[in-house]
């Protein structure tokens, strides 16, 4: 990432405007490129309060690998350049529009980057990435006072996604062992602490040594280093082979949003390979879903 875009992370989303009048400091992306294409701008005119919606005072913005992909540009999705980037946000409201009711200024809130009529934040319509940002008033959640506003940015497309994965779905059961690939990461560690809360036993993938005992911490009971370990070969030698008709061996779900290679390792790995959840009774399966929460 360039010293421009890297700087702006920050400071265009903690600093006043040191622009006099209607403009703000903001994370620009005018043409599909790199992370160095990234302009902070601060002439970006301050958005104003319409019908449904509010603007706030953004405090914290996250960075996802999903805003790398609007960077670079995705086949099939235009992108309505210029844009400001940011799926993730967390702010104060600072003005609210006509029909917006149960909220006031002064209220601090999370974003879900999920817009219903347009799609996500910070791709199909400005995002975090600046001063203030005009969101509808059903993508608030509201902050509890001890939340700051940097945990609160941290959580909706990482944690959203491990929430819709294991709750929405209803995926994971207690005392179902489940296994997490790319446990480390932002949505791994969701699944981690979510699969301990439903009652699962977690065994957590990683290719970095050093955040074996991290991991650990976070709640798993097992950790596989899988630059030494072939994950599917653990599990079959650890609790059997998958037996596809009585669904005994193996481990219970496999979540795996890395795709790729991984797909045919999850699937010896577990009892029942499918793309949807099976019959109620039939628990044994793997889980591969990514994106946005929703």
């Amino acid at each position: 990432m360039g010293k421009t875009a890297a700087s702006a992370l920050t400071s265009a989303a903690t600093t006043e405007s040191n622009v006099a009048g209607k403009t703000m400091r903001a994370l620009l992306l005018r043409q599909h490129g790199s992370l160095d294409d990234l302009a902070v701008v601060d002439d970006k005119p301050i958005p104003q309060a319409i019908e449904g919606h509010v603007v706030i005072r953004v405090r914290a913005s996250s960075f996802n690998y999903h805003d790398v992909f609007t960077v670079r540009g995705m086949p099939g999705i235009k992108v309505p350049l210029p844009v400001v980037i940011g799926l993730d946000m967390a702010g104060e409201i600072s003005e609210v529009g006509p029909g917006v009711t149960g909220w006031k200024a002064g209220d601090r809130v999370l974003v879900n980057p999920v817009n219903k009529k347009k799609g996500l934040m910070g791709e199909m319509l400005d995002g975090g990435m600046a001063e203030y940002c005009l969101v509808a008033a059903d993508q608030l959640v509201a902050m509890p006072n001890g939340v700051s506003f940097e945990e609160a940015a941290s959580l909706p497309v990482a944690y959203g996604t491990a929430h819709r994965m294991l709750i929405t779905h209803d995926t994971v059961k207690k005392g179902e062992r489940v296994l997490i690939l790319g446990a480390s990461g932002g949505v791994g560690t969701g699944c981690i602490i979510l699969a301990k809360l439903l009652g699962a036993e977690v065994i957590a993938c990683t290719s970095s040594a050093a955040k074996v005992q991290k991991l650990r911490e976070f709640g798993a009971d097992e950790v596989i280093n899988v630059n030494e370990v072939d994950f599917s070969k653990w599990a079959v030698e650890k609790y059997g082979k998958p037996q596809r008709r009585s669904y005994e061996g193996g481990v219970d779900v496999v979540i795996n949003y890395t795709g790729g290679d991984t797909c045919a390792a999850s699937s010896a790995a577990a009892s029942c390979w499918s793309a949807a959840p099976p019959p109620a009774t039939t628990r044994r399966k793997t889980c591969a879903t990514s994106g946005a929460s929703s």
